[in-house]
Order: C-alpha cells, then sequence, then structure tokens
C-alpha cells in the first residue's frame, strides 16, 4: 500500500465519501443533476439497508436502469457510481462493461482522466491507468476493471464483498449475457447498474426500464436531454426541427424513450397495439365484426396454424386461429403432438366450419411431420409448413419470411398512414413481446431472410411459439401450390384421440 494511503485524513476522507455517492461526484469535479442527484440517493438509501438489514430486506434493491438521451452525463455519473463502490472496502472490485474495449476507453475512461487532470489534486494520488483498468492507491487488487459486455466470462475469476457490475451501452446486452451478470453477484452487498440511450423497443435493457418483465427488480429512470442542465439545447432544437418532436430519432436522442420501431423489426410496436386494441374493445363491446369480413386472395376463411412443442420442453404448444379477419390463440404446457392436434378439430367443430372452408397449417419442421397424417385421415385441407419450402414470393429467402411479412402486410397500417390495419389481435402481452422482437436482414441476392429461431432464442431467452403459430395462421397460401395437400385417401391415417389429454 502507498505511504499516502495511510494517512488518517485519507481513511477519513473515504469513510465519508463511503456514505454518500453523490460526494464522488464533487471528488470528480462535477456538480450532479437533479436527475443525477436522484439516482445517487437511492444507490445510498439501497447500500444503507443493505448494510444495516441485509440484502433479503423488501426495501433493498440494488439493480438500477437509466435510459438517456444524449448529454445528460450518464457516463460521468457511472464515473462517481464507480469509484463510490469501489471505495466502500479496502481491496473492493467494480467490473464496467461497454460493446468494446475502445467504447470504454473513449467513455468511461477518458472521462476519469479528465477528471484526474481537472477534479480534485487527490485523485493524482488515488488513480492509475492501466490498459484495461483504473488502479486505486497503487493497489493490486483495489481497482475499476473493464470488460467487453459481449464476453461471456467477463466476470470469470473477479470477486469481492462489494462487487459491483456497471452497463454502459445497455441496449446491446443480450439476454443470456445480463443473467450471467446477475447470477455472478451473489455477493453480500452487490450492485449492477444499466445505463444507456434506448436504441431499440425490445430486449433485456428496454424491458429493464419500460415493461413489467423484470417488475420490482430495478430501480429505473428516464434522462431526458431537456431534463438535463448538461445537454446541448441548440442541438435538440434542430435535431426536433429536422426530424420532428415524435420521431424516433429525437425519442432517442432527446427525450430517452425508446423508438417506436427498430429499422430491422418485422412488425412495428405500433401496429401490434392497434389490432391488439382492436381486439380488446371487441371484448369489451362483446361482439366484433372481424370474422364475418373476408380476406381477399386466402383460399379459406378459417386457417389454423399449429406450432406444436415437446410435453417436457418447457415451450409451449400454441393452436392459433384466423377465421377471416379476426385471431385467437389458445395455449398448452406439456400436451403430446396428437392432443392438440385433436383440440384443433375441436375448434373447428365448436365454429361449425366445414372442412371445405378450413386450412390446417401444422408446423412439420419438427413434431408436427410425425402426426401430418391425422390430418389426412380425418378428411382435412392441410398444407405442411416447412420453412425450408419455396416461398411463393421470391423477394423472401425462406417460407418462414414469408409467413411472417404475410402478418405485416395484415396488421401494417394501410397506404397514407391513415391508420387500422386488416387484422384483430388478442390482446396478449407475451405475444406482444415476441411480435416486435422479431428481426429481419437482407441476404444474398437482397433477399429478406427472418432472424433464425436460434438466433432468436440466444439473443431473448424464449421461443417465439405464439408469433410463429400466428404466422402459419396467417400465411397467404396458394392453392396450387406443390406443398399444398387436398384431402386424400393416399396418406397415412393415425388415430386421433377424441379429446385433450
Amino acid at each position: 500500500m502507498s505511504d499516502f494511503r495511510r494517512t488518517k485524513s485519507v481513511d477519513q476522507m473515504l469513510a465519508w465519501l463511503r456514505v454518500h455517492p453523490d460526494r464522488w461526484m464533487h471528488l470528480l469535479g462535477r456538480t450532479p443533476s437533479t436527475q443525477q442527484r436522484q439516482v445517487l440517493n437511492d444507490v445510498a438509501f439501497d447500500a444503507h439497508i443493505s448494510e444495516k438489514y441485509g440484502r433479503d430486506h423488501p426495501d433493498f434493491v440494488g439493480q438500477y436502469a437509466v435510459s438517456s438521451g444524449q448529454g445528460t452525463g450518464k457516463t460521468t455519473m457511472l464515473n462517481g457510481i464507480g469509484c463510490w463502490n469501489t471505495t466502500r472496502d479496502r481491496m473492493n472490485r467494480t467490473v464496467v462493461t461497454a460493446p468494446t474495449m475502445g467504447t470504454l476507453q473513449q467513455g468511461f475512461f477518458a472521462e476519469l482522466r479528465i477528471a484526474k487532470a481537472k477534479g480534485a489534486p487527490i485523485l493524482s494520488h488515488i488513480f492509475d491507468f492501466y490498459q484495461d483498468r483504473v488502479r486505486f492507491f497503487g493497489e493490486v487488487g483495489w481497482e475499476l476493471i473493464g470488460r467487453t459486455s459481449s464476453s461471456e466470462v467477463a466476470l470469470q475469476g473477479i470477486h469481492s464483498q462489494y462487487l459491483g457490475v456497471l452497463v454502459d451501452e445497455a441496449s446491446e446486452v443480450d439476454g443470456p449475457t445480463l443473467e450471467t451478470f446477475k447470477g455472478t453477484l451473489t455477493n453480500d452487498y452487490p450492485l449492477l447498474f444499466l445505463a444507456g440511450n434506448p436504441n431499440y423497443n425490445t430486449g433485456p435493457f428496454h424491458d429493464a426500464v419500460f415493461t413489467d418483465r423484470f417488475k420490482g427488480e430495478y430501480r429505473r429512470y428516464i434522462f431526458s436531454s431537456t431534463g438535463s442542465p448538461f445537454a446541448n439545447k441548440e442541438r435538440d432544437r434542430k435535431l426536433i426541427e429536422e426530424y420532428g418532436p415524435h420521431s424516433d430519432v429525437v425519442r432517442v436522442r432527446v427525450y430517452g424513450l425508446p423508438p417506436r420501431g427498430n429499422r430491422d423489426a418485422v412488425l412495428l410496436v405500433a401496429w401490434i397495439e392497434e389490432a391488439m386494441a382492436m381486439g380488446e374493445s371487441a371484448e369489451t363491446l362483446g361482439y366484433s365484426s372481424a370474422a364475418e369480413i373476408p380476406l381477399l386472395d386466402y383460399p379459406t376463411p378459417v386457417q389454423i396454424g399449429l406450432d406444436y412443442a415437446r410435453s417436457l420442453t418447457g415451450d409451449e404448444s400454441v393452436i392459433s386461429v384466423r377465421h377471416n379477419r379476426k385471431v385467437w390463440q389458445e395455449t398448452h404446457m406439456g400436451v403430446e403432438p396428437l392432443a392438440l392436434t385433436a383440440r384443433a378439430f375441436e375448434i373447428q367443430n365448436e365454429l361449425g366450419a366445414a372442412n371445405d372452408d378450413t386450412l390446417y397449417v401444422p408446423d412439420c419442421d419438427g413434431l408436427g411431420a410425425g402426426v401430418v397424417g391425422a390430418f389426412y385421415g380425418a378428411g382435412k385441407q392441410v398444407y405442411e409448413f416447412r420453412t425450408q419450402n419455396t416461398p411463393e414470393d421470391p423477394t423472401y429467402m425462406d417460407s418462414m419470411t414469408q409467413a411472417w411479412f404475410d402478418v405485416r402486410n395484415l396488421i401494417k397500417d394501410r397506404p397514407g398512414g391513415s391508420g387500422g390495419g386488416l387484422l384483430e389481435l388478442p390482446r396478449d402481452e407475451r405475444l406482444m413481446e415476441q411480435l416486435r422482437a422479431r428481426r429481419f436482414k437482407l441476404a444474398s441476392g437482397n433477399r429478406i431472410q427472418l432472424e433464425s429461431k436460434k438466433d432468436h432464442l440466444d439473443k431473448h431467452g424464449y421461443s417465439p411459439d405464439r408469433g410463429d403459430a400466428l404466422a402459419y395462421s396467417c400465411m397467404k397460401i396458394n392453392i396450387a401450390s406443390r406443398y399444398y395437400m387436398a384431402r386424400s385417401n393416399d396418406r397415412p391415417t393415425l388415430m386421433v384421440p377424441n379429446i385433450l389429454q
């Protein structure tokens, strides 16, 4: 330990800083804004609760999420919180992450270097800068450590009683990585802090601030540039003037709000919300005409999509029914494919729909292939959906992509921006999450390709079963397609149970 660290005055200073995180901001040469002070006071409150009563106390949170416009001082605030947490105890460690080390060096660590040069003179005795960390008082192991958030082993081998993780540019962090961070913080006094611009309207950072997915797990904040003394007001004015006050650019960069749509999103949240609002209104009124209004170019008024899941995997098996323009779904856990198929037949009977008016679209990439004979045995019309079927429209890479874009074409705003898509969807937050989260890209030949289910699962941690089933029930199928099979006696017959088990 350095001689400087051993002085009584330094010990008194650290004790003073330990109680109040905002005082570290002053030491760094910054006066906290009202926005920043609220966060710092909450951090101090949680620190007091955890040390006095333990992390299991109902008032303790210990996780924070700040969605910010540009220029609000979020990185400077992270500096203060990182230094405060690191000096809560001698030989403590705090990890700060960003998508790349370049981002860390040009952002977080650059701000600390400026503070060392322009802040309190004592900082020159506290900070020593290395390639990927800041060391305190020259002691190995007493450090702010930089890591890339894309690394699954970012926290491997790092332990301390007050270990904290600060995630800058948090909108770029995927679900599994965030769960890894949370799982590592098993220490007595944990701290997890997410901060960033809300670049997407999906993902764990978005959910931490704007949805109820992590309800009660985070203290959450929105830093608008308009409410910050540090933001460039002239820049904000020009953005609003150029793009409009309700544009996604202004929402993200000025107001700290998520975009209504992502450029690579198949479906905009506004479209989904409109379709679900129509369904919600119909449910409230007890009447809907959507089932009575035909969709042009669809071969049957009733189309039933089935997404099968193994009974022991924990994924959902889903039946999605589209009756003309009205859609509803049933979800089941732990049912066998034949039982789900039998339930779909029951739904057709409950509707009073003839076989000639009903088309089944089962997912035959997996479990559906084993029960497809049941449809033929029961005299049903069936389209055996497989992702790699040749799409009817060469704009798309495969049939799954086309199916999702057929949903898009049915629920998006009509030309002219007058609003109002063609479908009425059930109010279902899980379906909403799955629909708004699906992405696409341009593949070879400039053809559109849907994000794979594996990539979606890796990113979000769940399978989009409800969204896929909706796509099967809304896919526009050419009656002459070579993959379309009418009722036939030359297919194997499977015994179908009469009731759902």
